[in-house]
């Protein structure tokens, strides 16, 4: 849609709504945090101040470099204060709203970018313009980013710009992208084999294999660091606990020296498509990717944040279908009554700032174990709009698999008197 940054910012449609979506983002930096970015500052300071380096956890040097940033701003002590005990709201006084908007104030670049690449993606204006409304509005990239501050944003806007140079031809501007993305989060290395697969349609296995090598040079940071036997563990015990507890959480033990990943199954079948479809283009591209994402989601453990990562890929798929923004609805309404698992941390707690006694109030699995009476209960109640989460996703890969097929006339011969 927009060839230019001055040609967005023209039109008054996209201008109002960045400016609502802006504003709403800067009101809610100040007042509200997950403890999770607490502990990242305080990995952070230890880096800068103590050089307990981290390898198993690279996103903790992005913290190191926003505390040797913002240092000069605070008390010469106040970063280290995160190490003494007590509620982390009441160590960071009287500073605490200054600190929380700064804190967040880098992920709202790489938001931006996001909103502004996807009207670069889609061709077609009032297309681009769906797109555009629904992630300023999006209440998932709200929630984790700004009312939780986490980091999962940066690796969800590396990944749309790979997609952007791979639209563009730029595979090793792409990969290198996916590299730095995986820096923070290794969930962008899944789409690697998939764009190999349709990258060896249209460019030399030169150009793929320098492709392949620029996703790794970001990697060559961590290189000092491999002599460390302590670091090498705790890299393996990193890798090791984001395959077997969230991506293939799900498994079928066979035989004890048997076992079946059903993700993995699926993963595979989309690497396969990759390698054999003909006709490569770019919408094929997303659409993998949607469906790598949203598997996922059905088959592995995810906490709230990581669903951040798959909605520019909603935005993508509602620009061409926006009938389908109910299903989206009623998914995403889901998605939030599954973040009752997680209790204090997705409560009340997070609005610390403004009272530190909003982390004692009920939580919603408290007040639903008042209602059904235990706790038990109480979580079977969220199980079930997480498997209905889980029957949308099932629903909505399914129609991105097969786009022409009619599924409502097909529930309604199942479901016709015969």
């Amino acid at each position: 849609m927009c060839s230019t940054f001055r040609a967005c910012i023209s039109d008054r449609r996209i201008v109002s709504w960045l400016l609502f979506g802006v504003t709403a983002r800067l009101l809610l930096m100040p007042i509200t945090a997950h403890w999770d970015l607490i502990s990242n500052f305080r990995m952070g300071n230890n880096i800068v101040e103590h050089q307990a380096y981290q390898i198993g956890f690279p996103v903790a040097y992005f913290y190191a470099f926003l505390v040797l940033l913002y240092r000069p701003l605070f008390p010469a002590d106040y970063f280290n204060r995160l190490d003494q005990p007590g509620i982390w709201v009441d160590l960071l006084q009287p500073q605490v709203y200054q600190f929380l908007f700064l804190a967040k104030l880098p992920f709202l670049i790489f938001d931006l970018a996001i909103a502004f690449l996807l009207l670069r993606l889609i061709e077609d204006k009032g297309k681009a313009t769906i797109a555009f409304k629904f992630w300023m509005v999006n209440p998932v990239g709200i929630l984790a980013t700004y009312l939780m501050g986490q980091i999962d944003i940066i690796p969800t806007a590396l990944v749309v710009a790979s997609l952007y140079f791979v639209r563009n031809r730029k595979s090793m501007r792409s990969f290198f992208s996916l590299g730095v993305g995986a820096l923070l989060k290794l969930y962008p290395l899944l789409f690697m084999l998939p764009m190999i697969g349709f990258l060896s349609k249209q460019s030399s296995k030169t150009r793929i294999l320098f492709s392949i090598c620029a996703a790794f040079v970001p990697f060559a940071i961590l290189l000092p660091f491999a002599t460390i036997e302590i670091a090498r563990l705790q890299g393996a015990a990193y890798f090791q606990r984001a395959f077997e507890d969230f991506l293939f959480a799900w498994r079928i033990v066979i035989r004890d020296f048997a076992t079946i990943y059903p993700y993995m199954i699926v993963y595979f079948l989309t690497v396969l498509y990759a390698f054999y479809e003909p006709d490569w283009s770019f919408e094929k591209l997303w659409r993998l990717v949607l469906i790598i994402l949203l598997a996922y989601y059905s088959m592995g453990f995810f906490h709230p944040q990581f669903f951040v990562w798959v909605t520019p890929f909603i935005a993508l798929w509602l620009s061409k279908n926006p009938r389908t923004w109910k299903l989206f609805a009623v998914q995403i309404l889901c998605f939030f009554i599954y973040t009752f698992n997680f209790e204090r941390g997705m409560a009340m707690a997070l609005f610390m700032p403004i009272n530190p006694e909003f982390v004692n109030w009920p939580t919603p699995i408290d007040v639903l174990t008042s209602i059904a009476s235990t706790r038990e209960a109480a979580f079977f109640i969220v199980s079930i709009f997480q498997n209905l989460f889980t029957a949308i996703s099932i629903l909505i890969t399914a129609r991105v698999i097969f786009p022409k097929v009619n599924f409502k006339k097909i529930v309604g011969e199942i479901f016709a008197d015969r």
